[in-house]
């Protein structure tokens, strides 16, 4: 199974040339216009510290980032919607606050999964003493036929709009432009070296995406992510 790996060094983000690396080209006012607007519902749970009950995130602050998210993906006429928030106990789903492994992402997303929905799941930090701890990452997402799926991410970045918008990409299908593997999209830069993956954050002056990125994306939604649509 990939893993999104998304990182901070400190406070410094760590910065993207384009949402998904490579050269990108801006969705056409005209083809944008031509595809059919898609509606995805989102449902977020963030977890509450079981030390003083305090949740990782607030429900108008979680709006917010849903909203901006869209900026980003407005341009492929893909839009999200949040139609729940929940704060919730991660002994509730035998989680730790303080997940240590990738294990315990996909168990956390196994029992907090439903189709109807993008499930965003804010944890607190992550414990790096066990395999989350060698990758530096923030948060890890589903691809599209994974057993376990969602976005799961720690507290610090819990309410990061183009964070957030990243992962939406990877649930979308979307591969990191210089994958290994190649990300599969003509019209996206292959360096494909094998060695750099990108910067895995974005500014928010860099949310182009390239009309096969929205193309992928769409066909992701229409086959795949249906029971999510509004």
């Amino acid at each position: 199974m990939q893993k999104s790996t998304v990182g901070l060094v400190g406070s410094v983000l760590i910065l993207g040339t384009v949402l998904f690396g490579g050269c990108a080209a801006k969705v056409g006012e005209d083809a944008a216009k031509e595809a059919k607007p898609l509606v995805i519902g989102v449902r977020y749970l963030a977890f509450r510290n079981p030390a003083n009950s305090q949740a990782v995130a607030a429900e108008a602050d979680v709006s917010t980032m849903v909203k901006e998210m869209n900026t980003v993906w407005s341009q492929c006429n893909l839009t999200f919607q949040l139609e729940e928030y929940k704060q919730v106990d991660p002994r509730e789903y035998n989680a730790r606050y303080s997940p240590a492994n990738y294990s315990e992402l996909d168990n956390l997303r196994e029992a907090t999964e439903n189709s109807r929905y993008l499930t965003l799941i804010a944890t607190g930090p992550w414990n790096r003493s066990g395999t989350l701890g060698a990758s530096g990452s923030n948060c890890y997402s589903s691809f599209p036929g994974d057993a376990a799926d969602g976005v799961v991410c720690e507290s610090r970045v819990a309410v990061s709009p183009m964070l957030h918008a990243h992962e939406a990409g990877h649930w979308f299908g979307l591969y990191h432009t210089d994958d290994p593997n190649a990300d599969g999209i003509a019209d996206t830069t292959a360096e494909n070296s094998g060695q750099d993956l990108m910067n895995h954050f974005v500014r928010p002056e860099d949310r182009l995406l390239t009309p096969g990125q929205c193309e992928r994306a769409r066909q992701t939604v229409a086959h795949s992510r249906t029971a999510a649509t509004l």
